[in-house]
């Protein structure tokens, strides 16, 4: 297991109590999510202090916002914005403030003389949606490994306090894979395992079923960034509506994350006299079993 005590930190002080389980999977799913958009012509002075623009798409992944303004010194900035803002009538935010990692505020923010980007129309950091599978997923994975310890030792041995070293180390050898396992006779009365009570728990083998919950799960997690995926329980009998319907689906969540960053970027662009662009990283197609059988392929083109 990877030790991702620190390394975490930023994540684990909104989300307290989840295991390292939990953040490996979920930094899986985290580089799915920053790999979707590239930005060029970035201003010097987030080069400079950000060393890009990579930290837009990773405060977005837990923040309610971002906020691109001009510090007096720093220059043009963006840093995630905090939850104290001020709303209108129609729960528009109309005053915001800024945070930094070294203890920076700015407070005297508003759509005047800043700009805010948001990560989706819905406004919900994707952690949430994300961690609400991920969490399936893990107790899946858990479940997997537990059956399958279950099914290497699919019995319960009952025996008297005296056996329970020689029925460790005979545990010990199943949980090796020993090839040969060889049982002495004890020349004292019950020290042996020959009076020992075997019963079977009946455990059956439900891994693939697991795996195949996992898969559906990480659909759904998949579909929500936007990213290419196939229903892999249906692929071999996947008909073209039904490839369409979900392929309609990564493309408007693919494009509702794309275009409220577009939309913020040329506000940015045309406040603070920049020239930010942004494109999708890779053209995103998606192909099927039976497509592919038949020469075909969908292939979503999102330039605009």
């Amino acid at each position: 297991m990877i030790d991702l005590n620190g390394y975490c930190a930023e994540w684990a002080i909104h989300f307290p109590g989840c295991d390292n389980n939990f953040f490996e999977v979920m930094l899986f799913y985290f580089n799915q999510y920053m790999s979707r958009f590239k930005y060029g012509k970035i201003p010097e002075s987030i080069e400079k202090t950000q060393l890009g623009m990579v930290n837009l798409d990773r405060w977005l992944w837990y923040a309610k916002a971002v906020c691109f303004f001009e510090d007096d010194i720093l220059g043009l900035q963006m840093l995630p914005v905090s939850s104290d803002s001020k709303f209108n009538i129609a729960f528009y935010p109309e005053k915001w403030t800024v945070y930094g990692g070294n203890g920076y505020v700015r407070r005297d923010l508003n759509n005047k003389n800043s700009v805010l980007v948001f990560n989706d129309h819905t406004r919900i950091p994707p952690i949430l949606y994300v961690m609400h599978y991920v969490k399936k997923i893990v107790e899946l994975e858990m479940t997997a490994d537990q059956n399958t310890v279950l099914n290497r030792q699919p019995f319960i041995l009952e025996i008297e306090e005296e056996q329970e070293k020689s029925a460790n180390k005979l545990f010990m050898k199943i949980k090796s894979f020993a090839d040969l396992i060889l049982l002495r006779k004890s020349s004292k009365k019950g020290m042996g395992l020959e009076k020992s009570n075997l019963m079977n728990t009946g455990v059956q083998f439900k891994v693939l079923d697991y795996l195949s919950a996992v898969d559906k799960y990480e659909n759904k997690i998949l579909t929500y960034l936007g990213i290419n995926n196939v229903q892999i329980e249906k692929a071999e009998r996947l008909i073209t509506n039904e490839a369409d319907s979900n392929n309609e689906k990564i493309y408007s969540q693919f494009t509702a994350a794309f275009d409220e960053r577009e939309k913020a970027l040329k506000q940015v662009n045309k406040m603070f006299g920049t020239n930010i662009t942004i494109e999708p990283n890779t053209l995103k197609k998606i192909e099927n079993e039976e497509a592919q059988g038949n020469g075909n392929s969908v292939t979503f083109d999102y330039s605009k």
